[in-house]
């Protein structure tokens, strides 16, 4: 191989390298407080072993949480409990927890409580 067929094959490895870091970075969940509330989220990761507590204020957003997905808790209800994945982007609304992608207004898995009723059309 050439000189410059090396410099090559390296400069291509390290973009994929740095493409696939970037990738697995990315890989989180993120919750947006849209109420005008504050709320008290529990999250539980790693199959319960690890637990923290968060107070999101309105308008407030928690970006780059649950790089392995995890269990939110929302103002320590048991019954509303959303178990998110990687990658999941939720809002919170109304009390209730929405994801934001791909359909807007859909509420999260789990959770016992039922979502707001839909207005009435005149």
């Amino acid at each position: 191989m050439t000189s410059r067929t090396l410099m090559q094959a390296s400069t291509a490895t390290c973009l994929l390298l740095l493409a696939l870091s970037a990738t697995a970075a990315t890989a989180s969940v993120t919750v947006t407080n849209r109420d005008t509330k504050d709320h008290q989220l529990t999250i539980i990761e790693d199959n319960g072993t690890k637990t923290s507590e968060q107070t999101l204020k309105p308008e407030q957003t928690l970006d780059s949480i649950c790089p392995k997905g995890c269990v939110i808790r929302l103002n320590g209800k048991a019954e509303d409990e959303y178990e998110l994945e990687p990658n999941d982007r939720v809002s919170i609304e109304e009390g209730y927890l929405y994801y934001d992608d791909p359909a807007p207004n859909e509420p999260a898995s789990g959770g016992t409580t039922p979502p707001p009723a839909e207005p009435k059309k005149p």
